[in-house]
């Protein structure tokens, strides 16, 4: 089974506008830097959760049809766009 992002998230849960605000920061030669560590941040948070915080979309390759349901490590899920099966011989 293997997760590949197709289209990574346009937003990020905390804008730098609001990082800012909370840290009292009104300086703008750090915003590069802190626009990195709210990517960071949201990165380990995605890994150590298992959840996407923010819209994405993903594509879920099986090496084989599953006997049951097919499980997909990734939550929440808002929706399935589709599911195609291809054959030994190829055929989709």
């Amino acid at each position: 089974m293997t997760l590949i992002r197709i289209t990574a998230a346009t937003t990020m849960p905390v804008t730098l506008a609001d990082l800012k605000a909370n840290a009292r920061e009104t300086e703008a030669d750090r915003d590069d830097h802190l626009t990195m560590l709210i990517a960071a941040a949201t990165a380990y948070a995605e890994a150590y959760t298992g959840r996407a915080w923010m819209l994405q979309t993903w594509e879920l390759v099986l090496d084989e049809f599953p006997d049951g349901e097919i499980q997909i490590d990734l939550a929440p899920i808002a929706g399935v766009t589709s599911v195609k099966y291809i054959d030994p011989d190829g055929a989709e």
